[in-house]
């Protein structure tokens, strides 16, 4: 395994990867807040019909991520033998890529018969993103959350504002897809300004083949994963009508951001973490079990809370035309939590530098979920919902077996600390149900009561619950005290 080198000891690298996690972890939240609201708000204007087409059409966005999330990335944020010359190599070659891919995407827009605007902002959210890729990851190397978490911040302020300016006078669909060309561009702005953008010579491409490698290992995973995420949807644009489609894409957003939330702060501390120490297996396994609890304590009470309150919360947020979205909703939440669990066993290929290992079974689960998404749209939107989200869960634990092989890891390491989490989703569930039966009436009644107690249910729950109590007790130290990780090492690998 190639094994990073860093100045930090193991209980400074804690302390500082738990600090950062939280910087990332409110600006995260932050920027759901405002995506949120901008979802909700641009979705009422539209209506499910042009919010259906419009969102469908965003699938040529999913191209950036290629670029955000590729190997190269990746390999700047894992290796040990990255130099300036190499880094300037790389940016060049990102930025190559993201160029060519916005030309292609584009282009192929533009022959399935779409307008110049809307493929001129497709290109460029993906060229914006070529670009800022590589100085991204040298801030997430680096342990440097609070630019990247200003920057995106700001963007997505001024972005969603441009989404709501837009569709008020009447832009229609085509105001989402320049809220996502105005935030790719921001943000690129930002980290080129307050990131490390490399600036050595540049080094010969013989010097980056393993960073390179690397990358077309990961091309596969992430084209691999590209065709099972976006199936869905493209299945939907044949199959189905608009309305269909926007009630659809409406789900799967609302279930999209809290796990963007959660594992987009995480992806920055927890990769550069866990390649530090992948020749300490008990360091190692400790980290890993300390990203499983947080996705555990975060994601599944809130995703408990939402599946009990999903009607009161999409009637009171979207209005009455949008109610055929509940059910899709409540399926879809257990998709989102088994994606969420897929991206822990993804930093474990990518820390131990298993790319072409990844690549495989990535194309293995791709081709499962694409069959059974097929399979379910034979019984329409509720269908495709079903196979995916089971296709999902089943995905969960074949990879991380693979994943975990010579890492020492061990499947207790993934299951122990989804106990805390499900114990205190259980609690959550119990007292929004309650609530929700017990105060009958306007929609938006049922969804503050049912809210409320969910809230006050999560903070005892967390408070009765032993190990949900010690792992968050485990963070708060951490985040005070510089020695916290020293202090609190035990208790992480409780």
């Amino acid at each position: 395994m190639s094994t990073p080198t860093g100045s930090a000891s193991i209980p400074d690298l804690g302390t500082r990867s738990t600090r950062n996690g939280v910087v990332g972890a409110l600006g995260a939240w932050g920027r759901f807040a405002v995506q949120f609201a901008t979802v909700v708000t641009v979705a009422r204007m539209l209506g499910p019909e042009q919010y259906g087409m419009a969102a469908t059409v965003l699938i040529f966005t999913t191209l950036a991520e290629f670029l955000r999330t590729s190997g190269i990335v990746n390999a700047v944020i894992q290796r040990d033998d990255l130099t300036p010359e190499r880094t300037a190599t790389v940016h060049l070659v990102s930025s190559v890529i993201g160029a060519s891919v916005a030309v292609c995407a584009a282009s192929v827009y533009l022959a399935l018969g779409g307008g110049i605007d809307l493929a001129l902002g497709f290109a460029l959210i993906i060229a914006a993103t070529g670009v800022s890729a590589i100085p991204s990851a040298l801030l997430t190397r680096e342990l440097r959350t609070f630019p990247l978490v200003a920057g995106e911040l700001v963007a997505a302020l001024l972005s969603c504002a441009l989404a709501v300016a837009l569709a008020s006078t009447g832009a229609g669909g085509a105001s989402l897809v320049w809220q996502s060309a105005a935030y790719a561009t921001l943000t690129a702005v930002f980290v080129l300004i307050a990131g490390r953008r490399p600036r050595a010579v540049r080094a010969p491409l013989r010097e980056v083949r393993a960073y390179l490698r690397f990358g077309g290992h990961s091309a596969v995973t992430q084209g691999s994963r590209f065709a099972a995420q976006n199936s869905d949807r493209m299945l939907l644009t044949i199959t189905t009508t608009g309305a269909e489609a926007g009630l659809y894409v409406q789900a799967s957003q609302l279930v999209a951001l809290p796990i963007a939330q959660v594992t987009g702060p995480l992806h920055r501390v927890v990769l550069p973490a866990m390649s530090r120490l992948t020749a300490d297996t008990r360091a190692f396994r400790a980290c890993f079990r300390a990203a499983a609890s947080v996705i555990s304590l975060t994601l599944l009470p809130v995703f408990a809370a939402l599946g009990v309150v999903a009607e009161p919360l999409i009637l009171t947020l979207f209005g009455p035309e949008w109610s055929g979205s509940v059910a899709l909703f409540r399926v879809l939440v257990v998709n989102g939590i088994g994606a969420a669990l897929i991206f822990l066993s993804s930093w474990v290929f990518v820390a131990t530098g298993r790319a072409r290992t990844q690549s495989r079974i990535t194309l293995a689960t791709a081709a499962v979920t694409v069959a059974a998404v097929c399979a379910g749209a034979l019984f329409g939107s509720a269908g495709i919902a079903v196979g995916l989200a089971a296709a999902t869960t089943a995905s969960v634990i074949p990879t991380f077996v693979i994943a975990r092989r010579g890492t020492g890891l061990r499947l207790g390491d993934l299951i122990r600390p989804l106990g805390p989490g499900a114990a205190v989703a259980a609690i959550v569930a119990a007292a929004a149900w309650t609530a929700t039966v017990l105060s009958p009436g306007p929609s938006y009644v049922t969804l503050l009561s049912g809210g409320g107690a969910a809230a006050s249910a999560y903070l005892l729950g967390v408070a009765a619950v032993p190990s949900a109590r010690r792992r968050v007790r485990t963070l708060i130290s951490h985040t005070r005290s510089r020695h916290a990780g020293s202090r609190t090492r035990t208790e992480a690998d409780a």
